[in-house]
């Protein structure tokens, strides 16, 4: 009898599976050719309508089954995404798109890939015209810094929320494509995160070392078993008391209270530092400072915490001790309250930014005042992020 039920609860359990309907995930491919945009499903479900969006989501409409080309659009980013008709649980990546009615002799297709959890987004550049007989460089800060193309096509990954400026060159001549500019939009804003990043204190080994126990908290996160002390005397860069820039060298000794402390670069050094002597190329710290706080919390949605610069308390920050730059001749003059922290969360509902404070532990501070003393010590934040592909 056993056997009976079981055969039938299979047989029924198999039919099921042959009738009910399936739904594939939707990967739109974009390609952008003057002021038309051509956009392709793939692997989707052939029975279901499609539905368009052009900004982000927020609106929809439908497009046949094989695609659609959306042309003479206005000069702009377009941020694009598909899904099934009247599913909103079936939206695909979103995609921005620059479309500009330049000509330049090289044509490109560049479309920026939102930010994923725990990855960062990509940048896709396709050559349009490539003529397979010459060689490209790209470069996706306006021409700072570049590196071959070795097909008509590329994606390169490893790209945080935020505009990037692309040109594509021939090499050995004048001819290019102009700057391009491409989003790769933030991830979708959750709401509430609260990443579980290691509580570290500062007390009572290194009194005025906030910053580097914040690094020591993000790299452990990151799974690197270093303690604070052990970065604090042989990575972190340092000056004797009043005699140097806190933006090239921790001023003093954070195991003392004679003590002022460094600003961002300070610490990125000593980050790569660490990560090169380890020789571990998976991971990529990414010096953020003067971004916009909707790029620091787009980390946090990616799962990173946040090396950030405020202050003490939440205290305002002001005008500290002045001293002479022993190597530039230049007056140097501290901000009080300077206090580092390691960002690992926010609560929009209750305007809440979470942090692990190497001073206080963890604490919930106001959004307001937290963004208001960010921006007031420059904006600077450090995140490590992981780069394996």
């Amino acid at each position: 009898m056993m056997c009976k039920k079981l055969f039938c609860i299979l047989i029924f359990g198999t039919l099921m599976l042959l009738v009910s309907p399936r739904c594939y995930a939707i990967y739109p491919h974009i390609e952008v050719d003057g002021r038309n945009v051509t956009v392709t499903p793939s692997a989707t479900d052939k029975e279901k309508e499609l539905e368009l969006s052009l900004d982000g989501g927020k609106n929809f409409f439908r497009i046949g089954k094989n695609g659609t080309t959306i042309r003479n659009l206005l000069p702009d980013t377009y941020y694009i995404c598909m899904r099934y008709k009247g599913r909103p649980t079936t939206v695909s990546d979103t995609y921005s798109a620059y479309v500009s009615e330049e000509e330049h002799p090289v044509k490109l297709s560049v479309t920026g890939v939102r930010e994923r959890t725990y990855k960062s987004g990509a940048i896709k550049i396709s050559i349009t015209n490539y003529d397979r007989d010459k060689k490209y460089i790209v470069s996706l800060d306006g021409g700072h810094s570049w590196y071959r193309m070795k097909s008509r096509s590329v994606a390169r990954s490893g790209v945080g929320g935020g505009e990037y400026n692309v040109i594509v060159k021939v090499m050995g001549s004048e001819d290019y494509s102009g700057t391009i500019g491409v989003m790769v939009p933030y991830p979708v804003n959750r709401g509430y995160m609260n990443i579980g990043a290691p509580l570290i204190l500062q007390n009572p080994e290194l009194p005025t070392g906030c910053e580097i126990t914040s690094l020591t908290m993000a790299l452990k996160f990151m799974g690197f078993n270093v303690d604070k002390v052990t970065l604090a005397d042989w990575f972190l860069e340092k000056a004797p008391y009043r005699t140097a820039d806190y933006r090239k060298k921790f001023v003093g000794d954070p195991k003392t209270y004679m003590a002022y402390g460094c600003f961002a670069p300070v610490i990125e050094k000593s980050a790569h530092k660490f990560l090169d002597g380890v020789g571990n190329k998976k991971f990529e710290i990414r010096n953020i400072s003067g971004c916009s706080f909707d790029k620091v919390r787009s980390f946090i949605d990616m799962g990173y915490p946040v090396i950030i610069w405020g202050t003490i308390d939440m205290a305002p920050a002001g005008t500290g001790a002045a001293w002479i730059d022993k190597e530039s001749g230049s007056t140097i003059t501290w901000v009080a309250n300077e206090h580092c922290m390691l960002m690992t969360g926010y609560d929009l509902g209750h305007h809440q930014i979470f942090v692990n404070d190497p001073l206080r532990g963890r604490v919930a501070y106001d959004e307001n005042t937290f963004i208001e003393r960010f921006n007031q010590l420059e904006s600077q934040a450090i995140v490590i992020i992981d780069v394996t592909e």
